[in-house]
């Protein structure tokens, strides 16, 4: 498994219990680009709404058993929940994590509305504006 900056979130929003508390709030599904990584975002945070404590890997394959996954989507789920228990001991340097957190929810941020403006001037935006 390739070390992405999305990958690097994830599994510390698993195993991290300080930095997800810190995160979390900055943290939209749209960031994601990635179908998959989407998916582990929403059970992760859904996990830890509820439950006010991270998750463990166990609950993550019993959320996305709940989730209507094409099959290869759900191997592929697995196979990036099997990597990040793996790595769990991965330990990156506190602060570095959360300068790159805030720079790819701020980028990402900044991204989507780029191509929303795109949209909305190509008429295919999603958003519905009412004029006066």
């Amino acid at each position: 498994m390739v070390e992405t900056i999305e990958k690097t979130i994830l599994r510390n929003l698993m195993y991290n219990e300080e930095y997800s508390r810190k995160v979390i709030p900055f943290l939209k599904k749209e960031y994601f680009s990635d179908n998959v990584e989407r998916i582990l975002l929403k059970c992760i945070l859904n996990f830890i709404s509820e439950y006010s404590n991270i998750p463990t890997k166990e609950s993550i394959v019993i959320a996305l058993e709940n989730e209507s996954l094409m099959e290869e989507s759900y191997k592929e789920a697995i196979s990036t929940l099997n990597e990040f228990h793996n790595n769990r001991e991965m330990n990156s340097d506190e602060d570095w994590l959360l300068t790159e957190t805030e720079k790819f929810c701020k980028d990402k941020a900044v991204y989507n509305a780029i191509m929303e403006s795109i949209h909305i001037i190509d008429g295919k935006s999603e958003t519905k504006t009412e004029n006066a």
